[in-house]
């Protein structure tokens, strides 16, 4: 009778097992997908307001008479704006402080902090 108990053991033990390894595959992959949905649901609700964000640009640039917002164009004023804050480390603390707030002549194309 023993070989017989000790194989049942071994037997139950090898599905018990089994079930534990599957039971825990299926919990990551359970864990996992909601966290794909969730980021999903987090990137499209980013996206679309950010699209609501750069109609309102847009719109407000109009009433102003500008073209519309060309991020292409300001990303590349942006990195020029960078670079002359690098090349004026004295003036970079009082660019800071006004939070980039300096404007942009369109007709001279020069920035109003005066560096260019």
């Amino acid at each position: 009778m023993a070989p017989f108990w000790s194989g049942v053991a071994i037997g139950l033990g090898l599905s018990l097992a089994i079930f534990l390894v599957l039971a825990a595959i299926f919990l990551v992959l359970y864990i996992g997908e909601w966290l794909i949905v969730l980021v999903a649901a987090l990137y499209i609700a980013a996206r679309d307001g950010l699209r609501a964000e750069r109609a309102r640009i847009d719109r407000e640039r109009a009433q102003l008479g500008l073209p519309p917002f060309n991020r292409r164009r300001e990303a590349m004023l942006n990195l020029r704006r960078a670079w002359r804050m690098a090349r004026h480390p004295i003036r970079e603390r009082a660019l800071i402080a006004e939070s980039f707030r300096a404007l942009k002549n369109p007709a001279t194309h020069k920035w109003s902090d005066g560096l260019s």
